[in-house]
């Protein structure tokens, strides 16, 4: 095949969109995907997506040249002794006892909308403004998915419907199935709004029931008490129970058979893309060294090897075994990244508008602080142009903040500085967060974080990013995770629910976080935490955004840096901080210190300030409270 060949279909397929493979679509993929090529021809969208798939296949090219200088001096008998070695520790961790479930709804938001108005039943339509969160079944055989821009799917269908999304409609029918979920695992993970992890082996165990029973089970329930149908699959572990729910979609069990041998021949066959995780990049990147499925990983374990870090290695051969984690248990609020919101509208270009929605952004986003029970340190500005490019720009800031009234201010500022713009997309976000949730919680995790601080060797010029003062801004590169489509993420979608099974291979194929066929969900999942387990499988970042970054450098006293210099010494204290009133406690030098001294000092401090701090009851100022003035675009709210 040449070069122009291979480049032309490349680009029909990313113009296809992440979901090109979900359940439902017309089997035609290739008169899909021209016709979405001739429809989005010489648009904006179009050469967006023309200058992302070039950076795409000059990235794979470079990583190519890489692979082929190492091979020149590499020691292949070696090196696949090394990767059988790891192959065969990594199959002493396989466990089959475990029966795990993933419960995956059909089509939510558009079946939500067939329950509550059935003339919809059996017509294309698909649920979205401007871009399509989710698509019918009947629109699916047309090829129209989830993040396609809706004037492609009328290009695909002349019949198409479009309906509006009702965001709060579909966060109370999931409610109702999270409550079924649970009564077969009461420690079930929810993965997004319509999507959660099981283990049923106690389930079975107690009721004495198949696998496909308790499928079966569920199913029905789901079905009688909300009107909604739901696909699972079973498998000894979480990713393999994901790959399942999507075999037999819609209404439909797929049970993998607990077996060394079902579960290699699982994945001998199975496509690379259908790893959770592999995007775009990868899959180009896997396939131009002749891996098209999990199970031609074993004819390239030397180049993977020699590839390990552009690859993340680990998670390609758990990948081949079929190992994954089994590990089912609601996310813990604490361990969240970051809390946000953006919303997307018609290209806009005056800069008092734009303002004006940042500004009711910054208002929502302090509705969520308060909600989610976080403050953080890190405001970051997010936006795309008319151009479907995204950027974004951020500030940390010298205290932990909350309110729309600190936020405010930093986001104005950065955007400011880029005006004019004409943008599609504004979002605003907090990240380096503090949990102030829980007064005991947050002390408790408090002291264990500093003493394994403390244990550590800091030097003069060690610097924690979530305690440094801003002195002054520094530009700094950071990669943008985006959706590859620029699909629709309403507002909150930056904090959107991350799966609860983190996959190995966290494909940052310009999606990061989410692929676009996550984009249907609300600000409702971000009270779902992101997973404690940390990607193996960072997908090559092709996203053309330029991100500045501010990071404050620390200021230090000289008293400061003495102490820091002296942290190496073996005979250093460990000093504990109280988090409510400052006060040092020394638990190495001081032979009276004990955990109950400890224990009652804060339990003291507790009632003494009755937690002021974090149960504060102000106000966040509505959009009422300000008066806009329009001669002065760089100060466009004054309290009225």
């Amino acid at each position: 095949m040449s070069s122009s060949s291979s480049d032309s279909n490349s680009l029909l397929r990313r113009l296809a969109g992440p979901s090109a493979g979900k359940a439902g679509l017309d089997s035609n993929q290739e008169r899909i995907n021209h016709i979405i090529h001739d429809a989005s021809k010489g648009g904006r969208f179009f050469n967006n997506e023309v200058k992302r798939d070039e950076h795409t296949t000059a990235k794979v090219a470079a990583i190519q040249n890489i692979l082929k200088q190492r091979l020149e001096n590499a020691n292949q008998s070696s090196i696949l002794h090394s990767v059988h070695s790891t192959l065969k520790n990594m199959d002493a961790e396989r466990d089959l006892s475990q029966f795990i479930m993933h419960c995956d709804m059909d089509m939510f938001y558009a079946a939500v909308e067939v329950l509550d108005n059935p003339d919809l039943h059996g017509k294309p339509f698909g649920v979205g403004k401007g871009i399509l969160t989710t698509a019918s079944y009947e629109a699916r055989k047309y090829g129209i998915r989830s993040a396609m821009p809706c004037f492609i799917a009328r290009k695909l269908c002349d019949h198409f419907i479009e309906v509006p999304m009702r965001m709060e409609r579909y966060v109370d029918k999931s409610r109702q199935v999270m409550d079924i979920f649970a009564r077969f695992d009461e420690n079930m993970a929810a993965a997004s709004l319509d999507e959660a992890y099981l283990n049923v082996t106690a389930y079975m165990n107690e009721h004495a029931l198949t696998p496909q029973e308790v499928s079966q089970r569920l199913r029905s329930a789901v079905h009688a008490e909300t009107g909604l149908t739901v696909s699972t699959g079973v498998a000894p572990n979480k990713t393999l129970a994901k790959i399942c729910s999507d075999k037999n979609k819609p209404n439909g069990e797929y049970t993998m058979q607990f077996s060394l041998d079902a579960v290699r021949a699982f994945m001998k066959d199975l496509p690379i893309r259908k790893v959770p995780g592999i995007g775009r990049i990868n899959e180009r990147l896997l396939q131009s060294l002749g891996i098209n499925a999990c199970g031609d990983i074993a004819e390239h374990l030397v180049e993977i090897h020699l590839l390990r870090k552009e690859l993340q290695s680990e998670g390609l051969l758990r990948a081949y075994l079929g190992i994954f984690s089994n590990v089912v248990a609601p996310a813990k609020q604490e361990d969240r990244k970051s809390v946000g919101t953006e919303k997307t509208f018609q290209p806009l270009s005056d800069s008092i508008a734009l303002l004006e929605k940042l500004h009711m952004l910054c208002h929502e986003l302090e509705a969520d602080l308060r909600r989610t029970q976080f403050k953080g340190r890190t405001v970051t500005l997010k936006y795309k142009k008319h151009t479907f490019e995204n950027f974004t720009r951020a500030m940390s800031v010298e205290r932990f903040v909350c309110t729309s009234e600190d936020i405010w201010p930093v986001a104005r500022g950065l955007l400011e500085r880029e005006l004019p713009l004409t943008l599609r997309l504004l979002g605003v976000r907090l990240t380096n967060l503090q949990f102030v949730g829980s007064a005991r919680g947050e002390i408790t995790q408090f002291f264990t974080k500093q003493q394994q601080e403390s244990s550590k060797n800091h030097t003069p010029n060690d610097t924690d990013s979530d305690v440094e003062i801003i002195e002054k801004p520094v530009l700094e590169k950071e990669k943008e995770i985006e959706a590859a489509s620029g699909a629709s993420k309403d507002k909150h979608t930056s904090d959107t629910l991350k799966t609860q099974q983190k996959p190995f291979f966290n494909d940052l194929d310009e999606s990061g976080n989410t692929t676009a066929s996550d984009a249907s969900k609300d600000k409702h999942t971000s009270d779902t935490l992101k997973t404690q387990q940390k990607p193996f499988f960072n997908d090559l970042d092709e996203s053309d955004s330029d991100v500045d970054v501010f990071i404050p450098k620390p200021k230090r006293k000289e008293t400061e840096k003495e102490c820091a210099g002296t942290s190496n010494a073996p005979d250093a204290p460990d000093i504990l901080k109280c988090p409510v009133c400052a006060k040092k406690f020394n638990i190495t030098g001081d032979p009276n210190m004990s955990n109950d001294t400890i224990n009652k000092h804060l339990d003291d401090c507790l009632t003494q300030q009755e937690i002021a701090l974090i149960g504060s009851n102000h106000t966040s100022p509505t959009k009422n409270s300000y008066k806009k003035i329009k001669r002065d675009p760089f100060d466009i709210y004054k309290k009225a």
